[in-house]
């Protein structure tokens, strides 16, 4: 898996290397974030568990600018370390990890997007074996704030399951995201 992370990260670079880091966004693009999440709902389907959790994220994005307002990034969102009762006090951490397209609209302020993927969700507790992963699709919009710094408000939904358990998630977030372009 690393090594083809790196063949795609190299790619992308020759790829790209022309109009990388220019100030436009075509080229090579790499960014990353943190935020919050006020919902992030996890329903384990055997148990009758819902648990609702507020987790700090970090945002990962490395992706190509097609033109000037079009990309599309390998996105990467971590929630971690947030203790939960109905899970007996366990630690969960949650990540999606995916491709992502991002639709920017010209304004004379702020640049507005929206965005689409498809993720590979990671769900993991200290509680027994709960933990999995799955499919998910995201949702989200945002505006670019300065010309390097945006913000973005996302919508996780998917399954996740494990060899015991079904999971259904959902997670709401916010973000704020650092893009060298």
């Amino acid at each position: 898996m690393k090594k083809l992370l790196f063949i795609i990260i190299i790619l992308l670079l020759f790829y790209s290397g022309s109009n990388a880091f220019d100030g436009k966004l075509k080229g090579f693009v790499i960014g990353g974030g943190v935020g919050y999440s006020p919902y992030t709902s996890c329903n384990i389907k055997k148990t009758n568990l819902k648990e609702t959790f507020d987790p700090l994220i970090l945002n990962g994005k490395i992706g190509h600018g097609m033109n000037k307002n079009n990309l599309i990034v390998v996105d990467i969102f971590y929630s971690f370390g947030h203790k939960t009762k109905k899970l007996l006090d366990s630690k969960t951490y949650f990540w999606a990890n995916g491709i992502r397209w991002f639709h920017y609209f010209n304004s004379n302020k702020y640049k507005l997007n929206y965005s689409l993927g498809i993720s590979i969700l990671n769900f993991k507790t200290d509680f027994v074996n709960i933990g999995g992963h799955g499919l998910g699709v995201v949702v989200g919009t945002g505006a670019q704030i300065k010309k390097h710094l945006q913000i973005e408000i996302s919508y996780v939904y998917g399954n996740s399951a494990s060899e015991d358990y079904d999971n259904n998630h959902r997670m709401l977030s916010f973000t704020l995201t650092a893009l060298a372009y």
